[in-house]
């Protein structure tokens, strides 16, 4: 069948329709439409899709849902309300809200909605707080309601920081600064000035007992002795004196008032320490006794005039310098200036020696005096224990009556036969001469350096080193006077020579043989 089959020129579905019935959900028989009658144009049946026209979409597009169709000549959409467009969302103060379909198809835009005294949450604006956090900046939480409240102006009672615009609750009132330091305070009860204004207490008060005095009218307490100060109107005692409050004005020559100036406690007056002059009062030093005075090597004329309480040489000096050989000058002693020391050697300023000073605080000592050193000799010479008229470097010579037999401090031989600083060799000794004994040709000797041949052979003094092959130099061992080297006895062998062949013995001539 076609349309020109029809009389209405319609033919829908395998019938004669009375329209073109080309909607979408719309057909011309009753089977298809779910009831009514065959040739009338009506939609499909709600809930159905006899002809797949209605293919199914997301539920946030607000399209056909679940492929059917609506029965009112269209395909079914999701109902009113259906979420839909983007997730809601909150920033700055401002609720995004979440869009939702009209049921027509349509995705309704749901605006936005300011939060108020809440902060946003992560996706909406907060309806109530458990802390400030859950506030905009200009509110804080009532924990006590759950409700964020609007901070209050200074000026305002209040309980905590957090309920004041300015950040601070003082004294019971929203303050203008956080009014920290003593001696202030943000209550007119207290300050005399207006509530919610940080205000310095006046001079002389203390209503929060912040003081071991009182307030001195300048956001400070009264500092007692010692504190630090600029003016003597923010001491307790009223004087203010390097720098701290002391108990006294302190205004001598060589006074102080604090530690570091006098030795002492700081806000004490106190004399300046000893050797000081902190703050250049002296043309020298002060003398720890309130005064000025001069330091070791300025010049004197008196003792009271010297911090040490010594004036020596015309200069204070560091003691009273009054030792034999002492001054205080380095004129004197080639030392420091005011400090006493021994005056130098071989002077004598002060002409206080017969002869002068050694350099070590006493007179250099004449001939045949004890002494330890060459400089405590007038002669320059201290020999086996006195000063010597010589350096008495000689052998066999000494500087003492027991060695010598002559004075102590004269020079001389020491005694014939004795050696008493054992300068001569073996056992031999001095001769009184200036010289050691020697032992003659033939003596008995243990050394060669006893003999005045300077050879010392088979126990005797010899004529020479008798060192030859079957030689000796005792009539013992060769039949010729004592020191004289000579052939052995033929036929011996004293020591053992010729030892090296059997039946071998010294032969005439100085050699071995049978």
């Amino acid at each position: 069948m076609v349309n020109t089959d029809c009389a209405s020129l319609f033919c829908v579905d395998g019938v004669c329709c009375d329209s073109a019935c080309d909607s979408v959900c719309e057909a011309c028989t009753a089977a298809l439409k779910g009831g009514g009658v065959d040739g009338a144009c009506e939609p499909v049946a709600a809930g159905t899709d006899p002809q797949d026209e209605c293919a199914a979409e997301a539920p946030n597009t607000c399209g056909n849902v679940d492929g059917f169709c609506g029965g009112s000549s269209g395909c079914a959409k999701h109902p009113m309300g259906t979420l839909c467009g983007d997730s809601p969302s909150c920033a700055a103060g401002v609720q995004v809200n979440q869009d939702t379909c009209s049921g027509t198809g349509a995705c309704v835009d749901k605006g936005t909605t300011p939060c108020g005294l809440y902060a946003c949450g992560p996706s909406a604006c907060k309806t109530s707080c458990a802390a400030d956090v859950d506030c905009v900046s200009t509110a804080y939480c009532n924990v006590a309601t759950s409700a964020c409240v609007p901070k209050v102006a200074n000026g305002t009672a209040c309980a905590a920081a957090n309920m004041c615009t300015s950040g601070f609750c003082i004294d019971g009132f929203c303050c203008n600064t956080s009014c920290g330091g003593a001696c202030r305070a943000c209550s007119n009860a207290k300050s005399g000035g207006p509530n919610g204004t940080c205000t310095l207490f006046g001079a002389n008060l203390d209503p929060d007992n912040e003081c071991a005095t009182e307030c001195n009218g300048a956001g400070a307490c009264e500092a007692v002795n010692g504190t630090a100060c600029a003016a003597g109107s923010i001491c307790q005692s009223g004087f203010c004196v390097d720098g701290v409050c002391c108990n006294t004005a302190c205004s001598a020559t060589c006074q102080a008032c604090t530690a570091a100036k006098n030795g002492g406690v700081s806000g004490t007056c106190g004399n300046v320490v000893t050797n000081t002059d902190p703050d250049s009062e002296c043309t020298t030093e002060c003398n720890g006794a309130g005064a000025c005075e001069a330091v070791n090597g300025v010049a004197c004329s008196a003792a009271s005039q010297c911090q040490s309480g010594f004036c020596a040489d015309g200069v204070c000096c560091n003691n009273a310098c009054s030792g034999t050989c002492q001054a205080c000058t380095n004129a004197k002693t080639g030392g420091v200036t005011g400090t006493c020391s021994n005056v130098t050697v071989n002077t004598d300023p002060d002409n206080e020696c017969t002869a002068e000073c050694n350099g070590t605080g006493a007179c250099e000592a004449v001939g045949g005096t004890a002494c330890t050193t060459n400089a405590q000799c007038q002669s320059g010479f201290c020999v086996d224990g006195v000063c010597c008229n010589s350096a008495c470097t000689f052998s066999c010579t000494a500087c003492s009556l027991a060695k010598t037999g002559v004075a102590s401090g004269t020079c001389a031989n020491v005694s014939a036969g004795t050696d008493p600083d054992v300068e001569c060799p073996g056992t031999t000794n001095c001769n009184g001469n200036g010289q050691c004994s020697l032992l003659a040709q033939g003596a008995v000797c243990t050394l060669a350096a006893e003999c005045a041949s300077g050879f010392c052979a088979d126990g005797r003094c010899c004529n020479s080193a008798c060192s030859g092959l079957c030689l000796a130099c005792s009539l013992a061992k060769t039949g010729a006077a004592n020191g004289t080297c000579a052939n052995v006895f033929p036929g011996t062998d004293p020591d053992n020579e010729c030892s090296t062949v059997p039946n071998l013995n010294c032969a005439a001539g100085g050699v071995c043989g049978p």
